[in-house]
């Protein structure tokens, strides 16, 4: 555990219990035992979610040492260039450190305003950018099944003069907000169908191409030379045929990302 979060969640703990004492009628004990559980839990957590980290750069270092020199220079731009680590926004600080001298880049799973000084329980582009963090995926479909009344547009209408680099997720065209897309910095599109989300069931490549078919031809209107990714149940098994794709730029992995022998699986299969 880093110093920084260890004196971070001591003085959590000391605010905690002091409150506690004055607000209840519990006994000291009572509340001391309650409040350390808690916060252990969330030290543990943070503690995994950093050994993840660690273990997913020393699998990066050993798929780049142990790729012949000849295949590891035929890897092409689609399959290996970018790669990003979605993380959750109370581990991004400790993971971007762990990962900032690797070819990944740490990027944050929502933003929801770009420096709102009333946005409880938000994350800011401001806030990222002060720990270094350039990205976020915006409009993801739990996002959306939380937020009824979600609007990319909401969003995007501050970031995007702004620059601040994003990746919107979509399942209907309809939810791309094409007149706001700009070509002057980098801005990523993905599809992924929420019937195909951690369900195992991947959309078929036909219909993959459809879709993407569809939405290259409304960027082209509006000559948006923009990267769009496939996400929806990508694993070892699916990810060469679907990144062969002439329309597929990348793919967006889930569930598949968070179990160690499916990553590498996957990192060793491009």
């Amino acid at each position: 555990m880093t110093s920084d979060y260890k004196d971070h969640s001591l003085n959590l703990l000391k605010e905690m219990v002091d409150d506690s004492i004055q607000h209840t009628d519990a006994t000291p004990k009572e509340i001391r035992d309650s409040i350390v559980n808690t916060v252990r839990d969330q030290i543990e957590y943070h503690l995994k979610c950093v050994d993840r980290a660690s273990e997913f750069l020393a699998l990066l270092k050993h798929h780049d040492k142990t790729m012949p020199k000849d295949d590891r220079n035929a890897v092409t731009q689609k399959d290996w260039d970018d790669f990003w680590s979605p993380s959750r926004d109370r581990e991004l600080n400790e993971v971007n450190k762990i990962m900032k001298d690797s070819s990944v880049e740490v990027i944050c799973q929502n933003i929801t305003s770009y420096e709102a000084s009333s946005d409880t329980g938000g994350i800011t582009a401001i806030g990222l950018k002060s720990i270094d963090i350039n990205r976020s995926i915006i409009g993801h479909s739990e996002v959306r099944k939380r937020n009824k009344n979600f609007r990319s547009e909401d969003i995007l209408k501050d970031i995007i003069p702004a620059k601040f680099k994003f990746i919107l997720c979509f399942e209907g065209i309809d939810q791309i907000p094409f007149n706001f897309l700009k070509n002057d910095f980098e801005i990523i599109l993905a599809y992924e169908p929420v019937w195909a989300i951690g369900t195992g069931e991947t959309a078929s490549i036909d219909h993959i191409n459809e879709i993407h078919g569809l939405v290259r031809s409304e960027l082209s209107k509006l000559d948006l030379d923009i990267p769009l990714l496939y996400g929806g149940s990508v694993n070892p098994n699916n990810l060469k045929e679907i990144l062969s794709q002439e329309l597929v730029d990348g793919v967006l992995v889930g569930g598949a990302s968070t179990k160690y022998e499916d990553l590498y699986k996957i990192i060793n299969s491009i």
